[in-house]
Order: structure tokens, then C-alpha cells, then sequence
């Protein structure tokens, strides 16, 4: 069977049949690498967290748009990934996919039309001096690697990028 993702490029199917990624969960994720000092965990998709092991038959790439709909928030689209109960792939699966060898499963999504993604299961808390805000981390390929980013909650522009989802445990 194969994987239906969607994207801002529609519809795509991938054939990942078999294919299992391995997600380490002996350490807990580490914002502060990504958002520099003072950053911290919100909250997490607590189902996403009980998975060690991730069948690539079973995710999805989902915007959560409604037809007519070019962007939404951060928050907004959350709030419908939570009301489709939708598993949101947190942090620590896009750091194992970004540290894999050769980022295979990446370089493979890439290939396949999926070009950025976000980990919605992990909301962070971006601490300045002036403000807090909570924001997530994603995954963006340029012309010829993978990179990180991290997008507020609160931003509409970038709304258009889908959440990795993941099969119901």
C-alpha cells in the first residue's frame, strides 16, 4: 500500500512499502541547540513519544487547509491536527531523520515531492529578553541538503508547509 502525503503540491503517492525508521528515545529532545539559550519544552505529542519504531507505509504530510484556504496560523492549524486526532511526529523523529546516515529517508521524501515539513508534536518555548514566544521546529531541503528551522506559533506566512502525522498508536 502506498503513502498518501499532502503538501501545497497536492496529492502525492509514495512508495515506501516496508520501509521501518528506528527512533531513539533514550534521551529526551534538547531545544537548545535549535533556539539557542533558555529554550524549553511546552508540551508534547505524548502518543508520538510512546514510538520507537516508525512505519513509513503509515505517515502522512497534512496542511490541515480547508478548500479556499491559503494559510492558517501555527495555532489554528494545531487546534485541527488536535480536533482530527492526528499523532504529530515530534522533535526527536526529525532529529533521527536528520542525523540518519546519509539522511536516506529524507533524501527520499525530497525525491519524492515533500520539500519541507513540520514536527507539530513538540512546541517550544523561545525565551529573549523582550519576549516569549512558543514556536515548533521543522525540516526544509535547499538546493542540496536538509536544514532546520523553527517557525512561531503565532506566524501565518509559512502555514502552507504540512506536519509530519503519524499512524494512530
Amino acid at each position: 500500500m502506498a503513502t498518501k502525503a499532502t503538501s501545497r503540491f497536492g496529492s502525492l503517492l509514495l512508495p515506501l512499502r516496508g520501509y521501518r525508521f528506528v527512533v531513539n528515545r533514550d534521551k529526551r529532545f534538547d531545544p537548545t541547540p535549535f533556539l539557542l539559550r533558555d529554550s524549553s519544552v511546552v508540551s508534547e505529542d505524548q502518543r508520538a513519544l510512546r514510538l520507537t519504531e516508525i512505519d513509513l507505509d503509515t505517515v502522512s504530510f497534512e496542511t490541515c487547509l480547508k478548500p479556499g484556504e491559503e494559510a492558517i496560523t501555527g495555532e489554528e492549524k494545531y487546534r485541527r491536527h488536535i480536533a482530527a486526532g492526528h499523532v504529530l511526529a515530534d522533535a526527536q523523529i526529525g532529529l533521527m531523520l536528520y542525523q540518519e546516515e546519509g539522511q536516506k529517508t529524507l533524501e527520499y521524501l525530497y525525491r519524492n515531492g515533500i520539500h519541507d515539513f513540520e514536527l507539530l508534536g513538540t512546541r517550544l518555548m523561545y525565551s529573549r529578553e523582550d519576549c516569549d514566544r512558543v514556536c515548533i521546529l521543522g525540516l526544509f531541503r535547499d538546493i542540496d541538503r536538509w536544514h532546520w528551522e523553527y517557525f512561531f506559533l503565532d506566524y501565518l506566512p509559512y502555514r502552507q508547509r504540512p506536519s509530519l502525522v503519524l499512524a494512530g498508536v
